[in-house]
């Protein structure tokens, strides 16, 4: 029977529980036991060991990105990483596979998404009174640039959005991009198998809608 090690991108039933349950008819299943909860990060030494002893007998790994790096979906919004320690943590993805050559890896990671809704219940504490003039001003900038908005509009909207908030928000996505498109050097190079962007964000116009232009162009 196939070894697949699983790591969730959190501890919620349909990520942690659901495709152990599925799947374990066909296919022994490894998964942490410990994670995060919700707004908490799952522990990365508790991570690292984990990925280090379980995949050296293993078939296959899926791996969730934002739970690798940032310790799970929701902290991957709300972490003060260094970019140092973000990039230690990918390089484990190469120590994996240097250990294990032939070790199958799929992973996936999130773009950083951008609810059109005020509320801090998975944002920053300052969403609960931005997030919908954020949204807006994303949308406002994706509609400025491609001419289907006049800049009185988008200017009207930075001035509702304090200097400090704003600066944190967009500091977090360019953090978060640049990850994305490091991640795309791992696919290049062989050590990841496969990889997907998942989509946590629909909206036609928007930050997250530019995120995905910029990574689209660099695929």
């Amino acid at each position: 029977m196939k070894k697949i090690v699983y790591l969730p991108m959190d501890e919620r039933p349909c990520n942690a529980g659901f495709p152990v349950k599925l799947f374990s008819d066909a296919m022994t299943i490894c998964s942490p036991s410990a994670l995060g909860n919700k707004k908490t990060p799952a522990s990365w030494d508790n991570v690292r060991d984990f990925l280090l002893q379980e995949t050296l007998d293993a078939d296959g790994l899926i791996l969730s990105m934002d739970l690798l790096l940032y310790g799970g979906l929701i902290p991957s919004r709300l972490h003060h990483l260094s970019r140092e320690a973000v990039r230690e943590r990918l390089e484990t993805i190469r120590t994996l596979k240097k250990n294990h050559p032939t070790l199958l890896i799929y992973a996936y990671q999130c773009i950083m998404r951008c609810p059109n809704y005020s509320s801090s219940d998975e944002e920053p504490d300052y969403y609960a009174d931005y997030g919908k003039e954020i949204f807006s001003l994303g949308e406002a900038q994706h509609r400025y640039r491609l001419g289907l908005c006049q800049r009185d509009e988008m200017e009207e909207l930075y001035s509702r959005i304090p200097e400090e908030v704003l600066k944190d928000y967009l500091g977090r996505r360019e953090f978060n991009l640049g990850f994305n498109m490091e991640i795309l050097d791992l696919v290049a190079d062989g050590t990841i198998d496969f990889l997907v962007f998942p989509q946590d964000d629909c909206a036609r116009y928007g930050f997250t809608a530019l995120d995905q232009e910029k990574i689209r162009d660099r695929i």
